[in-house]
């Protein structure tokens, strides 16, 4: 899970990365392939980030990804909806990136990241 915050992050830096109100911009619209898009919302991110390929439908990340990044969606009166926060005129740039990175500090390590805490 952490890797996918980290990805998602790594790509949403360039804030020619980011979207508001779409879930990508694709390079090749009969083409939808969310490892060839010009930018992404915070939703679109973390898709590309699980190397989901996107067919004519909406595929959302793993339900376990979402609910715990829910937990640092600051509440817009939606539930913590990342898709809200996103699109929020409101939502920065700078409030997306800040959202990740308390995901990734939470995120507990994996056996490859912190082997010693697993012996």
């Amino acid at each position: 899970m952490r890797d996918i915050f980290i990805n998602a992050r790594k790509w949403l830096a360039d804030p020619k990365h980011w979207v508001q109100g779409e879930l990508c911009v694709y390079d090749d619209v009969n083409n939808p392939d969310l490892r060839k898009v010009s930018c992404t919302c915070l939703m679109g991110a973390l898709d590309r980030a699980s190397s989901i390929k996107a067919n004519d439908a909406l595929i959302w990340a793993d339900y376990d990804v979402l609910a715990f990044l829910r937990k640092f969606i600051p509440n817009t009166g939606d539930g913590n909806d990342i898709a809200g926060f996103n699109d929020d005129t409101n939502t920065t740039h700078a409030d997306v990136l800040a959202v990740l990175d308390r995901a990734i500090a939470a995120c507990p390590l994996t056996e490859v990241e912190n082997p010693v805490a697993h012996h």
